[in-house]
């Protein structure tokens, strides 16, 4: 592991080098997204914001709901639990693909936040199917093109006990320790 961000922070200030304040912006319905969130945190010191919304809790009627909101487009009223991203140098945000699309919670949150992403990084975690059309349409809810973009389908999320060797090789490619 990377250390704890005063940790990034302090070593970086001793080679003179200012470092890259990174947020992790994330929604989760089963847990597995904020399990792989929780450890990117870790592993680069980023802080976290974990986007909520009342309208999909688990359950039968969840899916449903949440895959026409996906194919409609809503974007569902979303708590957000920890800071803005107004004060980062990089926003990591990481969802799950329902239907094709980004999560309807995400995409509401890209969309609050638009223009406020100084630089942008996408993960996307989905089961089997997905396309590239859910990070195209991030892009253009957030106002900012990513730097990095990765998906993680399920098998690969769960073939690796702490984390997928993409994820860790993407966290590596953020290059989080330069400020821009």
């Amino acid at each position: 592991m990377l250390g704890s961000e005063n940790e990034l922070n302090i070593i970086a200030l001793k080679k003179g080098k200012p470092t890259m304040r990174c947020l992790i912006a994330y929604y989760s319905l089963t847990g597995t997204t904020r399990k792989l969130a929780e450890r990117a945190s870790k592993e680069i010191g980023a802080d976290l914001a974990e986007v909520r919304a009342q309208r999909y809790r688990p359950g039968f009627f969840v899916f449903i709901r949440g895959s026409s909101d996906s194919w409609k487009g809503r974007l569902p009223a979303i708590e957000v639990n920890g800071p803005a991203p107004d004060n980062y140098d990089l926003v990591l945000t990481m969802a799950p693909v329902w239907a094709g699309h980004a999560s309807p919670p995400i995409r509401s949150y890209l969309a609050q936040n638009r223009d406020k992403f100084k630089k942008a990084a996408f993960v996307l975690t989905c089961g089997n199917r997905c396309g590239p059309a859910a990070f195209e349409e991030m892009t253009e809810l957030s106002g900012a093109t990513p730097e990095i973009s990765l998906l993680l389908r399920e098998r690969e999320i769960k073939s690796s006990n702490y984390m997928p060797p993409q994820l860790a090789s993407f966290l590596n490619g953020l290059k989080l320790r330069e400020a821009a």
